[in-house]
């Protein structure tokens, strides 16, 4: 089966079929929760309308794409009874050779031809690792907004999309410890990594960058932009005045003389 380059149905429909997956799920007892940049759709629905149609004109993908497929996370000891929920209760799609090759980590469903579902256990293992073990109770229908702020600051590579995402989480959410944009998770998992904590550091840098950007464009306001760039500053302070892993100084030693990420390749689906 060919995979959906995008999604390939109406937002409305599209929300719907997403919360559907894991709100069977989560009557099951099998915990599953939205990543990505539904998951920030998701949480700014919490906040407002307003927020929501601040995000769309962000235009984080620049041509009117918001989703290209979902994106869950789930445990690892629940490997057979999320594929049970997903195939007996749900009807979709297994991608069998996808789960032939790297099904001990991740599976790979479609809902026909609308949109693949891409189930990630345990981590997020791209540039950096983002381990979402016991993290997943902590929100729902999404994962939290730290963890959600650390898949996008894992990245290497990091693009436009990702900076949108990370301008609009941090316009509208406040950086506090144990709350929020948990500044005190984000330091700690920061502090004991040094690769993760640079490539993070730059990312953040990058993102207010992208504020500015996105006020050229005429997408921000110069009052909005401040904004992020105050909260991103609150998290750097946190970052650097949080006690660093013998790891991490260790490592700091040798810094960018030898490579502190992992290159990523492009799973052939």
């Amino acid at each position: 089966m060919a995979l959906p380059s995008q999604v390939n149905e109406a937002l409305d429909d599209f929300l719907r079929d997403s919360l559907q997956i894991v709100t069977v799920a989560q009557e099951r007892r099998v915990p599953l929760r939205i990543l990505g940049a539904l998951s920030c759709y998701l949480q700014l629905k919490k906040v407002s309308q307003e927020a929501v149609e601040l995000y769309q004109r962000l235009g984080r993908m620049g041509d009117g794409v918001m989703f290209t497929d979902l994106d869950v996370m789930g445990y690892r000891k629940h490997r057979s009874d999320i594929m049970k929920v997903l195939e007996k209760e749900l009807h979709l799609t297994p991608d069998l050779r996808f789960l032939q090759i790297y099904g001990g980590q991740r599976l790979l469903y479609y809902k026909g031809n609308s949109f693949s579902i891409d189930v990630f256990l345990d981590k997020l293992e791209y540039s950096h690792d983002v381990d979402f073990r016991n993290r997943l109770e902590l929100d729902y229908p999404t994962i939290s907004l730290a963890d959600f702020v650390l898949e996008k600051l894992q990245i290497h590579q990091i693009n436009r999309k990702d900076l949108v995402d990370l301008v609009a989480t941090f316009l509208h959410f406040d950086v506090q410890d144990g709350k929020g944009i948990d500044s005190a998770h984000i330091s700690t998992i920061l502090a004991g990594d040094w690769g993760f904590w640079y490539d993070a550091t730059a990312n953040l840098g990058k993102t207010v960058q992208m504020g500015g950007q996105l006020v050229q464009e005429g997408k921000l306001n110069e009052g909005q932009r401040d904004i992020v760039e105050k909260k991103v500053s609150t998290l750097l302070s946190s970052i650097e005045g949080h006690p660093k892993s013998k790891d991490w100084t260790k490592r700091s030693s040798v810094g960018t003389a030898k490579p502190w990420y992992r290159a990523v390749e492009e799973v052939v689906r």
